[in-house]
Order: C-alpha cells, then sequence, then structure tokens
C-alpha cells in the first residue's frame, strides 16, 4: 500500500464498532461462491457476547471514505482461544447453500416449471429467508441474460445457490469469446440485495491499466494444464446416458472433469461440455497479481495490463480477489484469467 493513500478500516458487529482487531482478509474465490471475512480478534471480552447469526459490516475506506459497506454478511464461525477470538462472516449468500437452506426435493409433482431464475430466488428468499428480517435484499433483483426457465428442471437434496449454478444462461453473443451471468451482491447502504451480472466483452477497453510503475506490486504467472475431457451426464427416452467432449489431439494428455447440470438430452449436454472447452482452454496461465489499486473492482471485471511481458500483456478478466487488512496495512491480491482460445482450435465428439 503506497504511504501517500488514505486508510482507515472500520469494523462493525451489529450496531458495536470494533476498534481492536487483529487482521481482516476478504475472499472471494468467484465461480459465484459466497464471500467470506474472516476476521482475527484480541479483545477477550468479545468471547463472552453472542456473536454467532451477527450481521458484520466491513468498510475498507482504501482511498476514501466508503459510502456503503465493503462487506456485508452475518457471523456463521466463531473459535476462541487463551489469546484470541476468530470470526468467519459470509455474505448473505450463505443463506442459499446447503449448509443453511432447507433442501429442495423438485419433483414432478413438486417443481417450478415455468418460473424463471429470478422468479425462483424471489419466491424461495421470501417464504425461507426473509422470514423475519430482510437478510437478502431483493430490491435489484433481475432477469439472467438471456432469461432461463426452470421447466423440467429435477433435483432431490439439492440447495437454492446449486439451482442457480445448474441453470446458468451459456451467453453465446460470439462463440469466441463465451460470458457468462454472475450471482453477485450490490449494498445500498441498509442491506445487501442479490441479483445478476453479466460478464463485460473481453475485448473491451480494460476498466483500469496495471503496469509495474502504476498498479504491480507483484506479479506471478504458472504454466497451468486445462482440462480437455468433458464428461457430461443427461438425460434418456428410455435411459440416462453419459457423453465424453475430447480434445482432437490431447498433447498434454487426458485432464478430465465432470460437468454439474441438467440435461434432457446429448445434445444439450454436448453443447455444455463445447462451451466448456472453449472456456476453459487447453493451456492458459494463472496469473496473481499482488496491487496498490483496484480493492473495489469486482469479478469479472476486465483490466489491462502492460508489464512488458509478451505472455501476459493485455486484456484480463478478475477472477478471484482477496484482501488482507492489518496493522493499517491493505494488500490486494488479483486472481486473473486469460482471453479465451478460439473456436478453430477446439474440438471432437468421442
Amino acid at each position: 500500500m503506497s504511504p501517500n493513500i488514505y486508510s482507515k478500516s472500520r469494523l462493525f458487529f451489529g450496531k458495536e464498532e470494533i476498534i481492536h482487531f487483529t487482521s481482516v482478509k476478504y475472499s472471494d474465490s468467484g465461480n459465484n461462491d459466497v464471500t467470506k471475512l474472516q476476521i482475527q480478534l484480541t479483545d477477550s471480552d468479545l468471547e463472552n457476547y453472542s456473536l454467532y447469526g451477527k450481521e458484520v459490516k466491513f468498510f475498507l475506506n482504501y482511498g476514501s471514505i466508503d459510502s456503503v459497506p465493503f462487506f456485508r454478511g452475518f457471523i456463521r464461525e466463531v473459535n476462541v482461544s487463551k489469546k484470541s477470538v476468530s470470526v468467519s462472516a459470509y455474505d448473505p449468500r450463505t443463506y442459499l447453500t446447503s449448509k443453511e437452506s432447507p433442501s429442495l426435493n423438485i419433483t414432478e409433482e413438486n417443481n417450478f416449471d415455468g418460473y424463471t431464475l429470478a422468479q425462483f430466488l424471489y419466491e424461495y428468499i421470501s417464504i425461507n429467508v426473509n422470514k423475519n428480517n430482510t437478510l437478502i435484499g431483493l430490491d435489484f433483483l433481475n432477469e439472467t441474460d438471456p432469461p432461463v426457465f426452470l421447466t423440467n428442471y429435477r433435483g432431490s437434496g439439492t440447495s437454492p445457490l446449486k439451482v442457480i449454478k445448474d441453470n446458468m444462461p451459456k451467453n453465446i453473443d460470439n462463440i469466441e469469446n463465451i460470458k457468462i451471468n454472475r450471482l453477485i451482491m450490490v449494498d445500498d447502504g441498509t442491506k445487501s440485495n442479490i441479483m445478476f451480472r453479466k460478464e463485460e466483452d473481453i475485448s473491451s477497453e480494460g476498466r483500469i491499466n496495471f503496469s509495474f510503475v502504476n498498479g504491480i506490486i507483484e506479479l506471478k504467472t504458472k504454466r497451468k494444464t486445462r482440462a480437455n475431457t468433458f464428461r457430461v451426464k443427461h438425460k434418456g427416452m428410455e435411459k440416462d446416458g453419459e457423453i465424453v467432449y475430447v480434445h482432437n489431439n490431447l498433447p498434454t494428455g487426458a485432464v478430465s472433469i465432470s460437468l454439474s447440470g441438467n440435461y434432457s438430452d446429448a445434445a444439450l449436454a454436448s453443447e455444455a461440455a463445447f462451451l466448456a472447452a472453449v472456456k476453459e482452454g487447453e493451456i492458459d496461465n494463472e496469473i496473481t497479481m499482488t496491487t496498490d489499486k483496484g480493492h473495489y473492482l469486482g469479478i469479472g471485471t476486465i483490466i489491462s495490463i502492460n508489464s512488458g511481458r509478451k505472455i501476459v500483456d493485455g486484456n484480463h478478466r478478475i477472477v478471484g480477489k482477496s484482501i488482507n487488512v492489518s496493522d493499517n496495512n491493505i494488500t490486494c491480491s488479483l486472481k486473473l484469467g486469460k482471453e479465451q482460445p478460439l473456436i478453430k482450435d477446439y474440438i471432437q465428439l468421442a
């Protein structure tokens, strides 16, 4: 962190400000997963408080004073030792996970046929989550782009978040630049609201430029073999089946993964595998960048790197983010995804 940048983070449990905290770590792994705030405290009095379930508000206040919390969530884990108290809070989407929500059995008799993803979320949250208090705001809830219907979707013992992940639209605006929808939380100063947001175009101008004289503290790259064999299960007229979608030459050897989803036939399963392959890439660079700016950029945002290294320079999508705060020192780490390969590089059905 530059010594010339204003920074005075503030932390609240409910309405009570926590003045003495050792460290705070914010992590967002992307993939529509719940974000987490890990807090280390030295105040022994806190172990006597009823912390579990309390609302947490964290104001990063990096560069200026935040108008809304950088993170808003709820305490779900508390660990007390002789010297410290460790607290873990999760954003409100935690109430849509299997640990926090009543499981769903979506059957022929009891289902969400005709519902869009947004309509499903609205009904589920209104009935099961916001029964006594508004834990997940619905003011900004919108449809995915394009809208997706849950007709014929079935599942046993599933969670609302899994229903969303299984049915996110593919958005084939340009087969060489596949964009996905993300389920995000947006704070309005009173509550955290759930909504869908479509990714930016990878070819669009980077929202922020990074270089070693402007933002980059450390830049790490790791050559990583990507999955090239995709297994997808699907429904059938007489019995269920599975397709295997494979790269045409496998120069790095077979690296196989199974895709989750609810596909009604082999054609839809094949399409899902193809798009996953295009999105995945055969070999890519895993890039992690420590920065002194970009703390407020969201997952999916496009940035531009000008480092003098041809292998990493150009546009990238933020796919993960972590921020550490300790002793008024703030470090930001961004995990980046590389531009997607061309359709002509892909693939055949085995």
